[in-house]
């Protein structure tokens, strides 16, 4: 769900998760929370040992065939000692992805 705030979220028992937003009452099985920076703030309760790196990742818009998803593989490249870079093919019309791997600032 989009733009929805979430207010607080419990288990009702053993397979059910309540989550309370501004727009209701949820239950669920499961619940991903994407809270980014905010993740150890939000998950405090859970004392999970949760590490935040923030790595970099460009898009570069290319619509030509050999850079579409089926001719254009998922790659990984060390080009150092523990040093990689990734990228994607443009599956999703969104460019192709090209990153920086566990190589940012750890917050």
């Amino acid at each position: 769900m989009f733009e929805t705030k979430v207010k607080s979220y419990r288990n009702l028992n053993h397979e059910l998760i309540e989550v309370q937003t501004d727009k209701g009452s949820f239950v669920t099985k499961q619940l991903i929370i994407s809270a980014g920076l905010w993740v150890n703030e939000v998950l405090s309760d859970f004392k999970l040992p949760l590490v935040i790196q923030k790595n970099s990742v460009a898009w570069f818009e290319n619509n030509d065939k050999e850079y579409q998803i089926g001719n254009m593989p998922c790659f990984l490249v060390e080009y150092d000692t523990g040093k990689y870079t990734y990228g994607f093919p443009n599956a999703l019309g969104t460019g192709v992805k090209i990153g920086l791997h566990l190589q940012g600032p750890v917050y």
